[in-house]
């Protein structure tokens, strides 16, 4: 918190830019926290915990866009449509190869804030355990197909175990549920933005009702 307090300028000023959550708290914790820490254990740790939550936003984001991409398309084709109609869509073409590539940007980044992590006493077997099952699906998109497969094959296992219905049923036809679709000009891109949030918008609330900063600017929680 009162590294927090200490960078209540960098909230102020991207609560103004941006005035989204994802932004603001990407922008409050790489810019203003991370470079305040130190070299002590829990700065460490601290640093660990920012740089794998960067990481893991910037691919777990991408993973996200590629299958909303897919939600989208499905709207466009009112609902139901083949794979190959789906995939082979100019723009869902497109969106999936750009995705393809900024996947093997951060990939390596993923892999290195990993590694750091795994170094910090605290961090619990079964956190790593995920973060490399997610970093195996990650690396095996090398290409659009194989990239929708794995976003659509990660969606099942979640809902799976929610004990929740997926939210395309596939078959032979891929057929979006209602209330799943996504609707808008373009299928949505979440780059430059962390899509969970970091609870850093409701410290600073709780700091203005301290009285310890000045001007708490409340921010949309929209997850881009």
């Amino acid at each position: 918190m009162a590294l927090l307090t200490d960078g209540q300028q960098a909230y102020a000023t991207a609560s103004n830019r941006d005035g989204k959550r994802g932004p603001v708290e990407r922008h409050v914790l790489l810019h203003a926290v991370a470079p305040a820490l130190g070299s002590e254990p829990v700065d460490r740790l601290l640093r660990a915990t920012i740089d794998m939550s960067s990481a893991y936003e910037d691919l777990t984001g991408l993973l996200q866009q590629a299958f909303d991409a897919i939600r989208w398309t499905l709207v466009l084709m009112g609902g139901r449509a083949t794979p190959q109609a789906v995939l082979g869509h100019p723009v869902t073409k497109a969106q999936l190869a750009r995705t393809v590539v900024e996947l093997r940007r951060v990939i390596p980044e993923f892999t290195a804030a990993r590694k750091t992590l795994s170094q910090q006493p605290s961090i619990r077997p079964e956190l790593l355990d995920a973060l490399d099952r997610l970093q195996t699906d990650a690396t095996g998109c090398g290409a659009p197909d194989t990239l929708a497969e794995t976003v659509m094959s990660r969606h099942h296992r979640v809902q799976k175990a929610k004990r929740k219905a997926d939210w395309v049923d596939r078959d032979s036809h891929w057929t979006l549920m209602p209330g799943f679709g996504i609707s808008g000009e373009a299928p949505p891109s979440y780059q430059g933005s962390w899509m969970h949030p970091f609870r850093v918008m409701n410290a600073y609330s709780a700091l203005s009702d301290l009285g310890k900063v000045s001007a708490f600017q409340e921010v949309s929680d929209g997850e881009a």
